[in-house]
This record gives structure tokens, C-alpha cells and sequence, in this order.
């Protein structure tokens, strides 16, 4: 008897066959079945060899226009950021000055500690202890506490290898001092009594929007020449400088981006004057 679906004289693809003694039903290939060879059968769906080879060549463009033009970024980053800090910085001499009675922070100070000894403080701290005024200012001096919390004076594009707490990145110009504060007791600069542990008043600043204040050098203090040395080829600190430029801070708190060579032609570095 021809089974269920089927015509007389036609050989079923598969039999049914009931096994004894539990009565399963399961499919047996007929013994006349004809079978596809294996090789007729596709295994799995994988990719060829072109769309392969196709992958790799994109892989490989992505990787090299990453590896040129990465880097560019990671600059441009941190020069952008440099420039926000910079300004930041203005802000912070701002609110310096409307608490000290217009006057500017020394470039270099004497401070005395908890214990009642006495440090040299640099112009930053003054600034930081407005930012961080639960902070130890020994804490200003721990480049482990710089590392941690990344205050506005760290200059981003100074390299790690180049950092330290009294050299961040970021400068005061040196002139303010030198051609407006006399130093205490006659002092000459650089003794301790010099122009530079003086308090540096704006009344004497006749043209602030023409008085740099700060800019991007490894010292605490710039002149001219410090600024024009980056552009030298044998500058370990020239990643300092963007496109050839620094950033420059004026008094009155506006920021110019300018080379070096532009900063000395524009007499810049005799400002202010006596």
C-alpha cells in the first residue's frame, strides 16, 4: 500500500518506520533514494578571498590617515586648551586685583608656613589659593598634586618630562615688575629684594590693552628672548609654540595668538614703559 501523499510505482524521498516495542515514528532514507553528492552542498556562507582582501585594504586606509592626522588632533586639543587656560588665568588676575586693592601678585614672594618658616611662593599660587582656598599652598608644590587635579595653570602642551610645580608652562612678563615696582629696600632683580617680590600696581600701567601680562614659557617669568628661543630648532620646548604662535595675555585681559618674532616688532617687550 503506497503511503499517505504519494502515487503508485513513485519512490518516497523517506519511510516511515515504526519501531518496536516503544512505537517511535522516525524518517529512513529509502534504500533506492538517489543522494546529492556532498560537494553539491554550499557549507557555511564565508567571505571570498576579494571581499577579504577588500576589508583589509580599507582597514589599512583608516589606520594610516589615523596615524597622521591623530596626532594633529591631540594638538590642536591641547593647544585650544591652552588658550582657555590662559584666559582663565586673566580671570583669576582679575579677581586678584579687585581683592588686593588693584595690585597684581609679585611675581615672587615670601610666605610663611604653618610651622612659621618662610618659602619663596610663585605668582600662581596666589592665584590657585582663590581657586583652592581649602588647599595647603605647600600642596602647590607637589607635582603629585598637579597631576591629580590639573589647575588652569598647567600648561597642556608642556610635556610631562618637562613639567614642574615652578615650571608650568605659563609666565608673567617680567617687565611689569622691572618698569613699575621699585623692589623693596632697593633691591636689585633677582636678589630676593628685587622688582620682582614687589606687588605690581595697575595705576601704574598707563596702556593695559598694550601690557602683556603673561604668556606660554616654561619659566615663571619671560622676556623677549625667552619667546623668540622656542622658535629655535634646538627648542626642547617648542611644543610650547602652535603653528609658530604663543598666546599672549594682556592686562586688560584680551588674548592674542601671535609669533614671537611679532611680539619683539610690535615692542611688546618694552611694555609698559618707564
Amino acid at each position: 500500500m503506497p503511503l499517505s501523499g504519494t502515487r503508485p510505482n513513485e519512490i518516497p524521498d523517506q519511510v516511515m518506520v515504526v519501531s518496536r516495542p516503544f512505537g517511535m515514528v522516525y524518517p529512513y532514507p529509502h534504500p533506492n533514494m538517489k543522494r546529492k553528492p556532498i560537494s553539491s552542498y554550499r557549507i557555511g556562507t564565508g567571505f571570498t578571498l576579494v571581499e577579504l582582501l577588500v576589508v583589509i585594504v580599507i582597514i589599512a586606509a583608516l589606520a594610516a590617515v589615523a596615524f597622521s592626522v591623530g596626532p594633529r588632533m591631540i594638538k590642536r586639543g591641547k593647544a585650544a586648551k591652552s588658550v582657555q587656560n590662559i584666559r582663565q588665568i586673566g580671570s583669576l588676575f582679575g579677581v586678584y586685583a579687585a581683592e588686593n586693592s588693584s595690585t597684581l601678585p609679585a611675581q615672587i614672594a615670601i610666605a610663611k608656613q604653618p610651622d612659621g618658616k618662610t618659602v619663596e611662593t610663585l605668582w600662581y599660587v596666589s592665584l590657585l589659593s582663590f581657586v583652592y582656598p581649602d588647599v595647603d599652598f605647600v600642596k602647590f608644590s607637589d607635582k603629585n598634586w598637579w597631576s591629580a587635579t590639573k589647575p588652569v595653570v598647567r600648561n597642556p602642551l608642556l610635556p610631562d618630562s618637562r613639567f614642574q610645580p615652578w615650571f608650568n608652562g605659563y609666565a608673567m612678563n617680567a617687565s611689569l615688575a622691572y618698569n613699575t615696582a621699585p623692589g623693596r629696600n632697593g633691591g636689585s632683580w633677582g636678589d630676593g629684594d628685587g622688582p620682582e617680590s614687589a606687588k605690581i600696581r595697575l595705576t601704574k600701567i598707563p596702556d593695559p590693552g598694550m601690557t602683556p601680562l603673561a604668556s606660554t614659557t616654561r619659566n615663571w617669568f619671560y622676556g623677549a628672548g625667552d619667546l623668540t628661543a622656542l622658535t629655535k630648532s634646538s627648542s626642547v620646548d617648542k611644543a610650547l609654540l602652535v603653528d609658530g604662535k604663543v598666546p599672549v595675555l594682556f592686562v586688560d585681559g584680551h588674548v592674542e595668538s601671535m609669533a614671537p618674532l611679532e611680539y619683539v616688532s610690535r615692542k611688546l617687550s618694552e611694555m609698559p614703559r618707564k
